[in-house]
């Protein structure tokens, strides 16, 4: 554990781990040590900006807390850049997202979720997701990019998003 998450032997027990732990174990995690085994970093993680809000999202949308526990590196992703998107082109698509595996849809690169998950062509991804951004006042993140940089010089924004999206977002908007 402490070479996934070396920060781990600096953290102060009760001021930063005591409070997810509790948090973790008040959402029926039974077994914290093993879901902090597989996540370490989540001992990191605020419980009010981070976990509750991706929790609630997951919830909402059907998931059942052991299916969370599953796969705790759900938590892990963007909630913004990664979870909503995905979750609300599904939605988009007529899919019941509790349906299928957190990991399918979240542990994977962006095309891969296309072409396996969604079955649909990237570009409509990115389209979909630039219109959602759009509508709840977010900025798209700069996609990443492939190629090797060279020393010194910054990443452009690779990802154009063109603009028309016919899903209602209010289902997935995070609270503000």
């Amino acid at each position: 554990m402490v070479r996934a998450f070396p920060q781990i032997l600096v953290m102060d027990i009760e001021e930063e781990m005591a409070e997810v732990v509790r948090f973790l174990e008040s959402k029926g995690v039974d077994e914290i040590a093993e879901f902090v085994f597989r996540l370490p970093s989540v001992l990191a993680y605020d419980v009010d900006s981070n976990i509750k809000p991706k929790l609630s999202l997951l919830k909402r949308v059907g998931y059942e807390m052991r299916q969370i526990v599953e796969f705790p590196g759900c938590l892990s992703f963007s909630l913004e850049d990664v979870i909503i998107p995905r979750l609300a082109f599904l939605r988009y698509l007529g899919v019941d997202v509790s349906s299928k595996r957190l990991p399918i849809i979240l542990a994977c690169s962006e095309d891969r979720f296309c072409e396996r998950v969604a079955s649909r062509p990237t570009s409509e991804f990115k389209e979909f997701c630039r219109d959602l951004a759009e509508r709840r006042g977010v900025n798209p993140r700069p996609g990443k990019q492939r190629k090797r940089r060279r020393k010194g010089r910054t990443r452009k924004n690779s990802r154009a998003f063109p603009t028309r999206c016919r899903f209602p977002i209010s289902e997935l908007s995070s609270q503000r």
